[in-house]
Protein backbone atom coordinates (compact mmCIF):
# COMPACT_ATOMS: atom_id res chain seq x y z
CA UNK A 1 0.00 0.00 0.00
CA UNK A 2 2.85 2.37 0.58
CA UNK A 3 4.19 1.39 -2.45
CA UNK A 4 1.25 2.59 -4.56
CA UNK A 5 1.04 5.68 -2.39
CA UNK A 6 4.71 6.66 -3.26
CA UNK A 7 3.51 5.94 -7.13
CA UNK A 8 0.24 8.31 -6.76
CA UNK A 9 2.21 11.07 -5.75
CA UNK A 10 4.89 10.70 -8.38
CA UNK A 11 1.98 10.34 -11.15
CA UNK A 12 0.67 13.60 -9.62
CA UNK A 13 4.20 15.10 -9.98
CA UNK A 14 4.52 13.62 -13.54
CA UNK A 15 1.40 15.05 -14.87
CA UNK A 16 2.18 18.56 -13.55
CA UNK A 17 5.72 18.13 -15.94
CA UNK A 18 3.32 17.29 -18.76
CA UNK A 19 1.68 20.87 -18.57
CA UNK A 20 5.18 22.55 -17.62
CA UNK A 21 5.96 20.92 -20.88
CA UNK A 22 3.66 22.41 -23.03
CA UNK A 23 4.78 25.73 -21.22
CA UNK A 24 8.25 25.06 -22.38
CA UNK A 25 7.31 24.17 -26.09
CA UNK A 26 5.03 27.31 -26.05
CA UNK A 27 7.27 29.68 -24.78
CA UNK A 28 10.56 28.72 -26.74
CA UNK A 29 9.34 31.05 -29.58
CA UNK A 30 9.37 27.86 -31.78
CA UNK A 31 8.19 27.49 -35.06
CA UNK A 32 4.27 25.85 -35.99
CA UNK A 33 7.13 23.41 -37.80
CA UNK A 34 9.22 22.69 -34.47
CA UNK A 35 6.58 22.06 -32.80
CA UNK A 36 5.15 19.70 -34.26
CA UNK A 37 8.93 17.94 -34.62
CA UNK A 38 9.44 18.40 -30.70
CA UNK A 39 5.88 17.05 -30.34
CA UNK A 40 6.59 13.91 -33.27
CA UNK A 41 9.56 12.72 -30.99
CA UNK A 42 7.64 13.60 -27.41
CA UNK A 43 4.90 11.06 -29.10
CA UNK A 44 7.39 8.24 -29.99
CA UNK A 45 9.38 8.27 -26.47
CA UNK A 46 6.25 7.52 -25.34
CA UNK A 47 4.82 4.58 -26.89
CA UNK A 48 8.42 3.07 -26.52
CA UNK A 49 8.19 3.56 -22.91
CA UNK A 50 4.91 2.04 -22.44
CA UNK A 51 5.53 -0.63 -25.09
CA UNK A 52 8.67 -1.63 -22.35
CA UNK A 53 6.21 -1.38 -19.59
CA UNK A 54 3.67 -3.92 -21.86
CA UNK A 55 6.66 -6.17 -22.54
CA UNK A 56 7.58 -6.89 -19.04
CA UNK A 57 3.63 -6.86 -17.37
CA UNK A 58 2.34 -9.17 -20.03
CA UNK A 59 -0.44 -7.13 -21.53
CA UNK A 60 0.92 -7.02 -25.05
CA UNK A 61 -1.67 -8.85 -27.58
CA UNK A 62 -2.06 -8.75 -31.20
CA UNK A 63 -3.91 -5.86 -31.58
CA UNK A 64 -7.74 -6.21 -32.75
CA UNK A 65 -9.43 -4.27 -35.36
CA UNK A 66 -11.54 -2.10 -32.94
CA UNK A 67 -8.44 -1.11 -30.64
CA UNK A 68 -6.63 0.17 -34.04
CA UNK A 69 -9.05 1.97 -35.37
CA UNK A 70 -9.96 3.88 -31.55
CA UNK A 71 -6.27 4.46 -31.07
CA UNK A 72 -6.03 6.57 -34.41
CA UNK A 73 -9.18 8.54 -33.36
CA UNK A 74 -7.59 8.74 -29.63
CA UNK A 75 -4.10 9.90 -31.39
CA UNK A 76 -5.42 12.13 -33.45
CA UNK A 77 -7.25 13.88 -30.63
CA UNK A 78 -4.21 13.40 -28.35
CA UNK A 79 -2.05 15.55 -30.87
CA UNK A 80 -4.67 18.02 -30.80
CA UNK A 81 -4.78 18.42 -27.63
CA UNK A 82 -1.17 18.59 -27.07
CA UNK A 83 -1.09 21.24 -29.48
CA UNK A 84 -4.38 23.62 -28.23
CA UNK A 85 -2.58 23.49 -24.69
CA UNK A 86 1.09 24.50 -26.07
CA UNK A 87 -0.28 27.45 -27.43
CA UNK A 88 -2.56 27.65 -24.39
CA UNK A 89 0.39 27.51 -22.24
CA UNK A 90 2.26 29.97 -24.33
CA UNK A 91 -0.50 32.93 -24.07
CA UNK A 92 -1.78 32.61 -20.63
CA UNK A 93 -1.33 31.89 -17.29
CA UNK A 94 -0.28 28.35 -16.68
CA UNK A 95 -2.83 27.86 -13.32
CA UNK A 96 -5.37 29.43 -14.94
CA UNK A 97 -4.84 27.40 -18.16
CA UNK A 98 -4.77 24.50 -16.22
CA UNK A 99 -7.27 24.80 -14.73
CA UNK A 100 -9.51 24.93 -17.59
CA UNK A 101 -8.12 22.24 -19.19
CA UNK A 102 -9.05 20.37 -15.88
CA UNK A 103 -12.80 21.23 -16.29
CA UNK A 104 -12.50 18.80 -19.79
CA UNK A 105 -13.11 15.98 -17.40
CA UNK A 106 -17.09 17.11 -17.61
CA UNK A 107 -17.17 15.60 -21.00
CA UNK A 108 -16.82 11.86 -19.93
CA UNK A 109 -19.16 12.01 -17.10
CA UNK A 110 -21.93 13.49 -19.20
CA UNK A 111 -20.84 10.63 -21.86
CA UNK A 112 -21.23 7.78 -19.01
CA UNK A 113 -24.62 9.53 -17.64
CA UNK A 114 -26.18 9.45 -21.45
CA UNK A 115 -24.75 6.65 -22.99
CA UNK A 116 -23.54 4.12 -19.78
CA UNK A 117 -26.74 4.86 -17.96
CA UNK A 118 -23.93 5.95 -14.63
CA UNK A 119 -25.67 8.34 -12.24
CA UNK A 120 -24.53 12.22 -12.13
CA UNK A 121 -24.36 12.83 -8.37
CA UNK A 122 -25.86 16.46 -6.67
CA UNK A 123 -22.07 16.88 -5.98
CA UNK A 124 -20.87 16.83 -9.27
CA UNK A 125 -23.51 19.18 -10.59
CA UNK A 126 -22.24 21.34 -7.74
CA UNK A 127 -19.10 21.50 -9.06
CA UNK A 128 -20.10 21.95 -12.47
CA UNK A 129 -22.35 25.09 -11.55
CA UNK A 130 -19.37 25.52 -8.72
CA UNK A 131 -16.50 25.88 -11.82
CA UNK A 132 -18.22 27.96 -13.86
CA UNK A 133 -19.01 30.68 -11.32
CA UNK A 134 -14.83 30.37 -10.55
CA UNK A 135 -14.32 31.17 -14.37
CA UNK A 136 -16.25 33.76 -14.34
CA UNK A 137 -14.76 35.31 -11.11
CA UNK A 138 -10.98 34.36 -13.00
CA UNK A 139 -11.90 35.56 -16.56
CA UNK A 140 -13.16 39.40 -16.65
CA UNK A 141 -11.75 41.35 -19.50
CA UNK A 142 -12.58 44.38 -18.44
CA UNK A 143 -10.52 44.02 -15.18
CA UNK A 144 -7.74 41.83 -16.88
CA UNK A 145 -5.63 44.06 -19.62
CA UNK A 146 -3.91 40.44 -20.34
CA UNK A 147 -6.26 38.49 -21.29
CA UNK A 148 -6.25 37.34 -24.88
CA UNK A 149 -9.52 35.98 -26.55
CA UNK A 150 -7.10 33.56 -28.50
CA UNK A 151 -6.04 32.49 -25.26
CA UNK A 152 -9.62 31.20 -24.44
CA UNK A 153 -10.35 29.72 -27.26
CA UNK A 154 -6.91 27.59 -27.44
CA UNK A 155 -7.82 26.41 -23.33
CA UNK A 156 -11.41 25.85 -24.24
CA UNK A 157 -10.06 23.75 -27.29
CA UNK A 158 -7.53 21.59 -25.45
CA UNK A 159 -10.49 21.11 -22.34
CA UNK A 160 -12.57 19.91 -25.26
CA UNK A 161 -9.79 17.82 -26.69
CA UNK A 162 -8.92 15.88 -23.22
CA UNK A 163 -12.58 14.72 -22.64
CA UNK A 164 -12.48 13.77 -25.76
CA UNK A 165 -9.66 11.22 -25.65
CA UNK A 166 -11.24 10.52 -21.88
CA UNK A 167 -14.39 9.48 -23.96
CA UNK A 168 -12.58 7.27 -26.56
CA UNK A 169 -10.64 5.55 -23.36
CA UNK A 170 -14.12 4.94 -22.00
CA UNK A 171 -15.47 3.57 -24.79
CA UNK A 172 -12.42 1.28 -25.42
CA UNK A 173 -12.71 -0.07 -21.52
CA UNK A 174 -16.55 -0.75 -22.03
CA UNK A 175 -15.64 -2.75 -24.92
CA UNK A 176 -15.09 -6.90 -25.52
CA UNK A 177 -11.45 -5.75 -25.86
CA UNK A 178 -10.65 -3.91 -22.84
CA UNK A 179 -7.90 -6.00 -22.01
CA UNK A 180 -5.42 -4.56 -25.20
CA UNK A 181 -5.50 -1.29 -23.26
CA UNK A 182 -1.37 -1.12 -22.96
CA UNK A 183 -1.16 -2.06 -27.17
CA UNK A 184 -4.14 0.36 -27.56
CA UNK A 185 -1.69 3.52 -25.49
CA UNK A 186 1.49 2.03 -27.79
CA UNK A 187 0.05 2.42 -30.83
CA UNK A 188 -2.06 5.55 -30.02
CA UNK A 189 1.47 7.24 -29.24
CA UNK A 190 3.02 6.12 -32.15
CA UNK A 191 0.20 7.51 -34.20
CA UNK A 192 0.68 10.73 -33.07
CA UNK A 193 3.92 10.88 -33.31
CA UNK A 194 3.96 9.92 -37.07
CA UNK A 195 0.55 12.56 -37.76
CA UNK A 196 3.16 14.94 -35.98
CA UNK A 197 6.16 14.26 -37.66
CA UNK A 198 4.12 14.55 -41.64
CA UNK A 199 2.86 17.89 -40.37
CA UNK A 200 6.11 18.88 -39.86
CA UNK A 201 7.12 17.92 -42.67
CA UNK A 202 4.51 20.01 -44.62
CA UNK A 203 4.29 23.09 -42.72
CA UNK A 204 5.81 25.48 -44.00
CA UNK A 205 6.66 28.86 -41.85
CA UNK A 206 10.07 29.95 -42.82
CA UNK A 207 11.75 30.30 -39.30
CA UNK A 208 11.89 27.31 -37.94
CA UNK A 209 14.76 25.91 -36.16
CA UNK A 210 15.82 22.63 -38.43
CA UNK A 211 16.82 18.85 -36.95
CA UNK A 212 17.39 18.37 -33.09
CA UNK A 213 20.57 19.67 -30.89
CA UNK A 214 21.72 17.85 -28.08
CA UNK A 215 19.23 20.02 -25.75
CA UNK A 216 16.16 19.46 -28.09
CA UNK A 217 17.12 15.72 -28.19
CA UNK A 218 17.21 15.62 -24.00
CA UNK A 219 14.16 17.32 -23.91
CA UNK A 220 12.28 15.76 -26.13
CA UNK A 221 13.23 12.19 -24.06
CA UNK A 222 12.81 13.36 -20.63
CA UNK A 223 9.46 14.81 -21.82
CA UNK A 224 8.46 11.64 -23.89
CA UNK A 225 9.74 9.32 -20.98
CA UNK A 226 7.39 11.61 -18.52
CA UNK A 227 4.16 10.95 -20.70
CA UNK A 228 4.59 7.40 -21.55
CA UNK A 229 5.39 6.91 -17.48
CA UNK A 230 2.78 8.77 -15.93
CA UNK A 231 0.32 6.32 -18.28
CA UNK A 232 1.99 3.48 -17.20
CA UNK A 233 1.62 4.52 -13.53
CA UNK A 234 -2.36 5.27 -14.55
CA UNK A 235 -2.50 1.63 -15.55
CA UNK A 236 -0.50 0.38 -12.54
CA UNK A 237 -2.75 2.31 -10.17
CA UNK A 238 -6.53 1.55 -11.53
CA UNK A 239 -8.83 0.40 -8.96
CA UNK A 240 -5.81 0.19 -6.23
CA UNK A 241 -6.95 3.10 -4.59
CA UNK A 242 -10.09 4.75 -2.89
CA UNK A 243 -11.27 7.52 -5.61
CA UNK A 244 -11.46 9.18 -2.22
CA UNK A 245 -7.88 9.20 -1.49
CA UNK A 246 -6.66 9.13 -5.29
CA UNK A 247 -8.58 11.64 -7.08
CA UNK A 248 -7.73 14.59 -4.56
CA UNK A 249 -3.94 13.47 -4.89
CA UNK A 250 -3.51 13.07 -8.96
CA UNK A 251 -5.69 15.62 -9.99
CA UNK A 252 -5.81 18.18 -7.70
CA UNK A 253 -2.44 17.49 -6.49
CA UNK A 254 -1.06 17.98 -10.13
CA UNK A 255 -2.97 21.18 -10.96
CA UNK A 256 -1.53 23.27 -7.75
CA UNK A 257 2.13 21.62 -8.59
CA UNK A 258 1.81 22.62 -12.30
CA UNK A 259 0.35 26.07 -10.95
CA UNK A 260 3.83 26.16 -8.80
CA UNK A 261 5.81 25.12 -11.37
CA UNK A 262 4.53 28.25 -13.46
CA UNK A 263 5.64 30.64 -10.54
CA UNK A 264 9.03 28.76 -10.22
CA UNK A 265 10.21 28.00 -13.65
CA UNK A 266 8.44 30.47 -15.73
CA UNK A 267 8.32 33.64 -13.10
CA UNK A 268 4.39 34.21 -13.70
CA UNK A 269 2.51 36.07 -11.08
CA UNK A 270 -1.58 35.68 -10.15
CA UNK A 271 -3.66 38.84 -8.11
CA UNK A 272 -5.32 37.65 -5.22
CA UNK A 273 -8.96 37.69 -7.50
CA UNK A 274 -7.32 34.96 -9.68
CA UNK A 275 -5.98 33.18 -6.89
CA UNK A 276 -9.11 32.86 -5.30
CA UNK A 277 -10.87 31.49 -7.89
CA UNK A 278 -7.75 29.16 -8.91
CA UNK A 279 -8.52 27.27 -5.64
CA UNK A 280 -12.31 27.61 -6.08
CA UNK A 281 -11.69 25.94 -9.46
CA UNK A 282 -9.63 23.30 -7.35
CA UNK A 283 -12.51 22.68 -5.18
CA UNK A 284 -15.54 22.41 -7.96
CA UNK A 285 -12.87 19.92 -10.09
CA UNK A 286 -12.25 18.28 -6.72
CA UNK A 287 -16.25 18.04 -5.78
CA UNK A 288 -16.76 16.70 -9.36
CA UNK A 289 -14.09 14.30 -9.39
CA UNK A 290 -15.34 12.77 -5.99
CA UNK A 291 -19.14 12.73 -6.81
Amino acid sequence: VVLEYILLLCAALTSSFKGLICKRIGTENNSNKRIYLLNGGIFITASLTVLIYAALSGGLYVPSLLTVILSLAFSAVLLFTQITETYAMKLGSTSITILIYSVGLVLPIFYGSVFLSEEVSLLQLFGMFFVILALVFIIDPRKDKSFKLKWLVFSVLAALGSGTTAIIQKVHQNSSVKDELCVFLVLAFLFSSIISICLSAVVKDGSERAGFDKKALRFVLFSGACIGALNVLNLFLAGRLPAIIQFPIYNIGSMILTGLGGKIFFGERMSRRKTFGFLAGCAAILMIGLG
